[in-house]
C-alpha cells in the first residue's frame, strides 16, 4: 500500500530531475512511494525524458504556462490519496530511507504536522537555509549582522531567521522548513491547507509552516535523513537573485500592523548587510581574496533589495 505523495516540480531542470528520481526509486521503498512530477511549461526536454525513463511510475501534470511553486505544487496535493506527503525541489538527491525514516517519524509523533531532514550542499557543508524562525526584528538582527556565523554564538543563539550552523543531534521544534523538502501529513493540509499562492517562488514554504503552527501542529528539524541540495537551480539569473530577500520583506509586512516596525525590518537588513559589504569588499581589494570579492557582490545586491519599494 502507498504511504508517500511525493511531488516534484520541474522546470527546465532536465538532468537534475531524472537525477532526482533516480535517487528517489533507488533508495526508496518503491511499494510505498508515489511519485507525481508537475512541469511548469518547461522548454527542454524534461517531459519526454521523464516519460522515457519512468513512464506510468511518474503522475505528470503538464501545466500549459509557469505557474510557480506554490500554485505548482496545489495541483498535486489537490490530488494525492496517501496519508502522508512530501515536496521535493528538482535539484536533490536522496539518501537510502530518508523518507522511511521521517515517515516513521511522523507516525510516532501524533503532535508532528511537518519535518525537514538535513540538506546539505555537495561539499557536505550544512546548509542553513533548511529552516529556521519566522521573521521578527530579534531573527532578523541574528541574520543580517551574520551572528550565526560565529562558532562561539551559533551554539546559543536559538532564534536565528535560519537554524544556526551547529549541527543539531536530535529532532528540534522550528518554525519553518525549506520548501526543498517538507513532509508532512494529508490531515495537516485539512486543517492547515495546501501552500499559500500570494508569492510566485520562495517565502511561501515559511508562510505555510506558520499556518501550520497555528493550526496546533508541531513543525521539526529531522537530522537523522539527508537529502542532498543542489540549490537554487531552476533560478536561471546570472545576478545575484534577490527575490527571496524581497518575499521575505513582503511576507513580515503581513506579520505586523506597526509601520515603524516594517521601517525597521528594513532597516536592520540593510544595515547589517552593509557592514558585511563593507568588510567583504576590504578583503577583497587589501588581501586580493576571490571569495570576499564574491561576497561584496552578493550583499551590495541584498543591501539594495532591503531598501527597495514594496508596493
Amino acid at each position: 500500500m502507498k504511504e508517500l505523495s511525493i511531488i516534484i516540480v520541474n522546470w527546465n531542470t532536465a538532468d537534475l530531475t531524472v537525477d532526482c528520481l533516480r535517487s528517489l526509486y533507488s533508495n526508496c521503498d518503491n511499494s510505498l512511494i508515489d511519485v507525481w512530477l508537475v512541469d511548469n511549461n518547461s522548454s527542454d526536454d524534461s517531459v519526454a525524458r521523464i516519460k522515457a525513463e519512468f513512464g506510468d511510475k511518474v503522475h505528470l501534470i503538464e501545466n500549459k504556462e509557469n505557474l510557480g511553486f506554490a500554485k505548482a505544487n496545489n495541483q498535486a496535493l489537490r490530488l494525492v490519496k496517501t496519508p502522508y506527503v512530501a515536496l521535493l525541489n528538482s535539484d536533490t538527491i536522496v539518501e537510502k530511507n530518508a523518507f522511511e525514516n521521517m515517515i516513521e517519524y511522523l507516525k510516532n509523533n501524533s503532535d508532528v504536522g511537518a519535518i525537514g531532514p538535513q540538506l546539505p550542499m555537495p561539499n557536505g557543508t550544512l546548509k542553513i537555509l533548511s529552516c529556521g524562525y519566522l521573521p521578527s526584528i530579534r531573527s532578523v538582527v541574528n541574520h543580517s549582522y551574520g551572528l550565526l556565523r560565529f562558532p562561539i554564538l551559533n551554539r546559543f543563539i536559538k532564534r536565528g531567521l535560519f537554524l544556526p550552523y551547529y549541527n543539531f543531534k536530535e529532532p528540534l521544534d522550528v518554525e519553518w522548513l525549506s520548501g526543498a523538502c517538507i513532509v508532512t501529513k494529508k490531515e495537516v493540509l485539512e486543517t492547515a491547507g495546501l501552500l499559500p499562492e500570494d508569492y510566485f517562488m520562495y517565502a511561501e514554504d515559511m508562510q505555510w509552516c506558520e499556518n501550520i503552527l497555528k493550526a496546533g501542529w508541531k513543525v521539526q528539524y529531522f537530522p537523522h535523513s539527508v537529502i542532498w541540495h543542489l540549490m537554487g537551480a531552476s533560478n536561471k539569473e546570472k545576478k545575484v537573485s534577490t527575490n527571496w530577500l524581497i518575499n521575505l520583506r513582503l511576507y513580515y509586512n503581513t506579520r505586523t500592523d506597526k509601520k515603524v516596525n516594517k521601517v525597521l525590518f528594513s532597516f536592520i537588513l540593510f544595515s547589517g548587510y552593509f557592514i558585511r559589504y563593507v568588510s567583504t569588499k576590504g578583503i577583497a581589494l587589501i588581501l586580493k581574496k576571490e571569495w570576499a570579492k564574491v561576497k561584496s557582490v552578493q550583499f551590495k545586491a541584498y543591501m539594495n533589495a532591503s531598501l527597495k519599494h514594496l508596493d
